[in-house]
């Protein structure tokens, strides 16, 4: 679910991309350096994506794992995990920084214009994906530094988003039960010396 959701942004942004500047597949998803610290090859004169965090969203859990059928029985189903997915956007342009910063900002106005991805406004999102939004998150120098430190690069003209909400779930039934029907209370009553 991840890599759909990841997949579709760029889809989105080169299709921005082509409009803006007539060029396609500007946008690519890959970390920007191989795990030896070698940059990673294919990159030049892109705007890189990188999945540099992903963080569970506990208040939006769901705690119910019963569901009730037409049949009457219960279902017993694990909720689904709800993810927010920080997303770096770098814009690799090792010979201009100029042309990195221009990239940069088309990036940026394209999440201005457009934050928020379903399958109402995009056709061709996975229909497993309900909702996809979107939002700058600004790092202070310390965590800008850590950030860059832990991806073993030195720093470049980027952007991080955080998308909330993708929802990971495995339709697994876990098992099934026959609902409650009946009640009985028992009335024995115990005598008590007085």
């Amino acid at each position: 679910m991840i890599h759909l959701a990841i997949d579709h942004i760029i889809n989105e942004l080169n299709g921005y991309l082509s409009v803006k500047i007539s060029e396609t597949s500007k946008v690519v998803y890959n970390s920007l350096v191989k795990p030896d610290g070698a940059v990673q090859g294919g990159i030049d004169d892109k705007i890189v994506t990188t999945l540099v965090n992903i963080e569970e969203e506990r208040i939006a859990r769901d705690p119910e794992i019963y569901k009730k059928q037409m049949d009457g029985t219960i279902q017993i189903i694990r909720p689904e995990v709800k993810l927010n997915l920080y997303l770096l956007f770098t814009a690799y342009f090792p010979s201009d920084y100029f042309e990195a910063l221009k990239m940069l900002s088309l990036v940026i106005g394209f999440f201005q214009k457009r934050n928020t991805f379903n399958t109402s406004n995009s056709p061709g999102l996975d229909s497993k994906i309900k909702d996809m939004n979107l939002e700058l998150y600004t790092l202070n120098m310390e965590q800008q530094n850590h950030l860059w430190g832990s991806l073993g690069a030195k720093y470049t003209p980027s952007v991080l988003y955080k998308m909330r909400l993708i929802s990971i779930s495995d339709d697994e039934i876990d098992g099934t039960q026959e609902p409650i029907t009946e009640i009985f209370i028992n009335e024995d009553k115990q005598e008590t010396d007085g």
